[in-house]
């Protein structure tokens, strides 16, 4: 009897997936905890987040290689794509917890703060300077990937596929140039915790999109099949929550 769902055999892939996420979570944390030069767990962050890469790549290398000796049925593509609208889903709800966090703190300010939200004398971003261009960059992006989705040749989409991510990997960079010209901490109040939370959350986000972008540019350097619509949905959910995270965190503060 033909069945419409592939059985895979044992792996240990998951597992490992697990033991890395788990580790650059948990490092990820203390990091943050004791954050300090010279911090041993900036060393262990760093090996879970490559332990994390590599053990990603070889998943899909293997999934690549199962549908390219014709495991995978025509139904497949269409549960790929419940199951990124599903974690876009999941992404979205955390989105929406940490911008509430923000939400509160600016409606209802503590009493440890002195009913001031954010604190009296804190010095914060000019939104019109580097946020500005940031932003730029991020929107420009998504009109370049939007364009190789589009385009009616092959030339074309990995022009403008490779144009996204150049301008969405500037956009990380500015926001480590902000990081490092911040005059707060993740320890500077409410305000600083929700800001290097959302901020930071967001910039991981768009890591793990371009990753996604340039896998799909490389598929199709090598005249493979590429399933741009995933990576276009992730890329354009990763714009809509920076619009967000722009407003409450670099607009408001300002006003």
């Amino acid at each position: 009897m033909s069945r419409s769902y592939v059985e895979m055999g044992v792996t240990s892939i998951p597992v490992m997936m697990s033991f890395a996420l788990s580790s650059l979570l948990v490092s990820m944390g203390n990091y943050l905890m004791m954050y300090e030069s010279g911090n041993p767990q900036s060393i262990m962050m760093m090996m879970s987040l490559i332990s994390f890469s590599m053990v990603t790549m070889i998943w899909f290398r293997d999934s690549i290689r199962d549908s390219q000796v014709g495991l995978y049925p025509i139904s497949f593509v269409s549960n790929s794509m419940m199951f990124i609208g599903f974690v876009i889903f999941s992404e979205v709800m955390v989105f929406l917890g940490v911008l509430w966090s923000f939400s509160w703190s600016m409606l209802i300010p503590s009493v440890w703060t002195g009913f001031e939200w954010p604190l009296v004398g804190m010095s914060f971003f000019d939104p019109f300077s580097l946020p500005l261009l940031g932003t730029s960059l991020l929107i420009s992006s998504a009109v370049f990937v939007t364009w190789s989705h589009g385009s009616s040749s092959l030339k074309g989409t990995m022009i403008s596929l490779l144009f996204s991510i150049l301008l969405g990997s500037s956009f990380v960079c500015i926001q480590f140039i902000e990081y490092l010209s911040s005059s707060f901490t993740i320890s500077s109040s409410s305000f600083g915790s929700c800001f290097f939370v959302a901020t930071g959350l967001h910039g991981l986000h768009v890591i793990i999109g371009l990753f996604f972008l340039a896998f799909s540019l490389f598929r199709l350097s090598r005249f493979h099949n590429a399933i741009l619509d995933g990576p276009i949905w992730y890329w354009h959910f990763v714009d809509y929550v920076w619009l967000l995270v722009f407003t409450m965190g670099y607009l408001f503060p300002s006003l």
